[in-house]
């Protein structure tokens, strides 16, 4: 710790030697005659340079760069034994070396005629000119040559992403974006939010050093991002709230951290940038003028907070894409977003036209048919919290698809949203969705799909980085750890989340460890961002509990009760334990069966003992193509009228 110290104290002797030195930005300056106490692992260094150089500005920096080196090397020899905490020692070494930053900069010293620009590596990146923090008052190197921008700034063209010979102006990039955003965020009543945070996420790139970067296309990092986090900092009202938004817009939302984190937002504000001034000449700041949450004196604002900033941030992100995607396409359209809520449920009509004839309630098709009817019926109500409680057997899949489409199209919502725990259901249930209203208007994202692997496919690809399909098919993982999230590319779906009709297929299986997140969020949805909640499953988990005492779902299943005493088509009969060969025994003496087994190697083990005509299995050890074939070939053996044989040996994913 003590040689930390010598450290900083070190770096706080460069700023006297350089201020003594009387050094001009001119490489025939005189020799510097400033002199300074400092510790051994600098002075060396300070004394050779002293000595040996003619005080030229290379020299002088030099000088600067060998004393960082040192003070890094310092640190280094004794973080084995320091006993002050990681995140101490991390601010202790930030403010030495930053001592020496702002030493140079300050004098001006990268500006060597002969020298050039002048690159430092440090903590392995590369920093040329402004685009990083240790420039003074927009005036350093930047790129190859190194301009002035204050000079170049006056007249030039501002441009955002050139494409070959084509070109985007900053300003038409900025006003595109906006309008995105704005639509999207006018979802959720925040159009005004969504515009202003378009219209500022790019100012940075006014700065003549960008400028030089994109047109010379040179290898160089400049910060663009932070400055608009910047200009919301320092406005008033609610403002401060897009400092998130678009300090993060590329690199992804920011923690709040403290000034000393160079990556949190604090520090990221605290940081030195080029002079993007320019800006104010093209781009007038907009007026926000809704809050941005209902306030509830009763609740703790900074979570409804927080879900705000991400759905701000996906309005922002995905705007951000799809005009530079349509730029750089020349306007090609490559995205297709399916048809539309009357149209799909036009499709549903049709396909279920025959079912809904039946109302003899002493058939399982009659009783599927009445619940299939009474989910048309109450898709007419009014937005909220719903709850499809239908035995196993009751065409639940159907039924709120059913449901869903109707409510959509009722209260003029955009799409549906499928959040299912098991891959193998989301196959399942996807698959059926296709059938009902064609392949074109289903999505379905979880991480055995791939629709990268064909041009083909390219559609989908795309509508899966923002869920712009009408019928949306995932899995829970997927859908709370994006609403949870922090990088653009989880959080770019969100706002197409917004006004949806979502469906937690098989609810009892939310994770018991995150229930209370994941009920929190689901009250968010319901109350700011015009979702309908369906809890749909056979045996309705106690999620009451988690929800405001306004928030009783309705029930979409008629006579529920009965139904489900209608529905017990099963008996069940404890054979206690049996070996495997007794069970391979009982199953040759089956037409019809179905064994599931609770490890893969033992299905796997009696398959290979019964196997031949008739006899499949089912396991997660197949792909999920093989088991789609398999499933579909049960299928159809089951529905032959002439009764063939069929033994089905599975785990549990059946």
């Amino acid at each position: 710790q003590a040689q930390i110290e010598a450290t900083i104290e070190d770096a706080k002797n460069t700023q006297s030697i350089l201020e003594n030195s009387g050094v001009v930005d001119d490489t025939n300056a005189t020799e510097t005659t400033g002199t300074t106490e400092a510790s051994e692992t600098v002075t060396g260094n300070v004394q050779e340079k002293e000595n040996n150089n003619s005080g030229s500005v290379s020299n002088i920096f030099d000088w600067a760069k060998d004393a960082i080196s040192g003070a890094k090397d310092s640190v280094a020899n004794v973080v084995e034994n320091v006993t002050i905490s990681t995140e101490e020692l991390v601010q202790k070494v930030e403010n030495s070396l930053n001592h020496f930053i702002e030493a140079v900069a300050d004098h001006h010293f990268l500006r060597d005629s002969d020298a050039g620009a002048v690159t430092v590596l440090l903590d392995g990146e590369d920093r040329a000119g402004c685009g990083s923090e240790w420039r003074e008052d927009q005036g350093d190197a930047a790129g190859a040559e190194g301009i002035d921008c204050r000079k170049e700034g006056k007249n030039m063209e501002y441009l955002a992403h050139i494409d070959g010979d084509r070109e985007q102006s900053v300003k038409e990039h900025l006003q595109g974006t906006a309008e995105l955003a704005e639509k999207f965020a006018a979802k959720f009543r925040k159009a005004d939010w969504g515009y202003c945070c378009g219209m500022l996420h790019d100012i940075g790139k006014y700065s003549a050093e960008f400028q030089k970067k994109i047109k010379e296309n040179l290898d160089i990092r400049v910060d663009h991002s932070t400055a608009g986090a910047k200009v919301c900092e320092n406005l008033d009202g609610c403002y401060w709230l897009l400092t998130y938004c678009i300090a993060g817009h590329h690199a992804g939302l920011p923690d709040l951290g403290r000034e000393g984190l160079p990556s949190s937002l604090l520090g990221r504000l605290k940081k030195r940038l080029c002079d993007y001034s320019a800006y104010e000449k093209e781009i007038e700041i907009p007026q926000i003028t809704t809050p941005p949450i209902a306030m509830n004196p009763e609740k703790d604002p900074n979570f409804a907070l927080s879900v705000f900033i991400r759905m701000l941030y996906s309005c922002l992100v995905d705007a951000d894409f799809l005009d530079t995607e349509q730029f750089m396409n020349n306007g090609t359209v490559q995205r297709d977003s399916g048809e539309s809520m009357d149209v799909l449920l036009e499709k549903l009509q049709n396909y279920t036209a025959k079912w809904l004839i039946n109302r003899n309630d002493t058939t399982i098709d009659g009783r599927r048919s009445e619940i299939l009817r009474n989910c048309l019926e109450m898709g007419k109500s009014s937005k909220g919290l719903f709850q499809l409680t239908v035995p196993t057997g009751g065409g639940k899949t159907v039924a709120s698809l059913a449901f869903a489409l109707q409510h959509a199209v009722e209260n003029h919502m955009d799409r549906v949203i499928y959040v299912i725990p098991y891959t193998s259901i989301i196959e399942q249930n996807a698959q059926v969705f296709r059938e009902i209203l064609g392949s074109e208007n289903v999505l379905e994202n979880h991480s055995n799909v791939d629709y990268e692997s064909s041009e083909e496919f390219k559609p989908m690809q795309l509508a899966a980085e923002n869920w712009d399909k009408p019928v949306v098919v995932t899995t829970n993982v997927q859908f709370f750890e994006s609403l949870y999230a922090n990088k653009s590319s989880k959080c770019r779906k969100l706002h197409n989340i917004v006004n949806s009709v979502i469906i937690f297929d098989e609810a009892q299986m939310l994770p018991p460890n995150y229930l209370k997140p994941c009920m929190a969020m689901i009250e968010e949805l319901l109350q700011q961002y015009g979702t309908s909640i369906v809890l749909c499953t056979a045996t309705q988990p106690a999620l009451q509990q988690f929800l405001p005492e306004k928030y009783v779902a309705r029930e979409l299943c008629p006579r529920r009760e009965e139904q489900f005493r209608f529905f017990e088509r099963v008996t069940y009969q404890n054979i206690d334990t049996v070996t495997e060969e007794e069970m391979a025994e009982k199953l040759q003496q089956e037409w019809h069966a179905l064994c599931i087994v609770n490890t893969r190697k033992r299905a796997q083990r009696l398959y290979e003992r019964l196997q031949g005509e008739g006899v499949y299995h089912l396991s997660t050890t197949m792909y999920p193509a093989h088991r789609r074939r398999v499933l579909a070939e049960i299928g159809k053996r089951l529905k032959d009228e002439t009764g063939k044989k069929c033994i089905v040996i599975s785990t549990s994913l059946v």
